[in-house]
C-alpha cells in the first residue's frame, strides 16, 4: 500500500510535470519511477489522474499528430512510429491516424515537404534532387507510392540537360573546364 505522503508528494510531481505539456501514461509513469517512487505509489497517482482527466492517452495521440503535422509535416507511418514510441497503445494510435489522414491528405503533406526542400536542391543534377527529395520524403514517413509520385512531380529528369562542356567557377572551384 502507498504511504499517503508518498502518494501525495508523486502527485504534486505529476501534475508539475503535466503543465509543461500534454503526456502519455507511460511517460509519467517513467517519469515517476525515474524519482523512486514506489509502483504502487505510482499505479495509484496514475489512476488518480486519469479519473480526474488530467492523462488522457487519446486526447494526447491527437493532440500530438495535429502538432505534428502543423510543424514537421510526418507521414502516417513517422507519426505512427513516435506515437508508439510515446507508449501510447496500438489501437488508439490506429484510430488516430485513421482520423488526422481523413482530415489531411497525405499527398499534400508531401507536396508540401518536397515544396520546401527542392528549394535547397536547385543547383544540383536532377540525379541527385531526385535522390535526396526521395531519402528526405523516405525520412519523413511517406510510402512509396507517394515518393515517387511527388519526386516525378518535382523534379524533372531532363532540367540539367543543358550543354556541360564549361562550367562557371564556383566556391570551391577555381579553374575552367573545356
Amino acid at each position: 500500500m502507498a504511504n499517503p505522503e508518498e502518494l501525495k508528494q508523486a502527485q504534486s510531481r505529476a501534475l508539475k510535470y503535466l503543465t509543461y505539456r500534454e503526456r502519455t501514461e507511460k511517460e509519467v509513469s517513467q517519469y515517476l519511477n525515474g524519482k523512486g517512487f514506489s509502483t504502487a505509489t505510482v499505479r495509484r497517482t496514475l489512476d488518480k489522474l486519469k479519473h480526474l482527466g488530467y492523462l488522457d492517452d487519446r486526447r494526447f495521440a491527437l493532440q500530438w499528430g495535429q502538432s505534428r503535422i502543423r510543424s514537421i509535416k510526418p507521414g502516417a507511418y513517422r507519426l505512427t512510429k513516435e506515437l508508439e514510441a510515446k507508449g501510447v497503445g496500438a489501437g488508439i494510435v490506429q484510430e488516430t491516424i485513421r482520423t488526422l489522414y481523413a482530415e489531411t491528405d497525405e499527398k499534400d503533406l508531401a507536396r508540401a515537404c518536397a515544396r520546401k526542400k527542392i528549394s535547397g536542391l536547385r543547383h544540383l543534377e536532377p540525379e541527385i534532387q531526385m535522390r535526396r527529395l526521395a531519402g528526405h520524403l523516405q525520412r519523413k514517413g511517406f510510402p512509396t507510392d507517394i515518393v515517387l509520385a511527388t519526386v516525378q512531380e518535382f523534379v524533372s529528369p531532363d532540367a540539367g540537360k543543358k550543354s556541360r562542356s564549361r562550367r562557371t567557377p564556383g566556391p570551391s572551384s577555381c579553374t575552367w573546364e573545356s
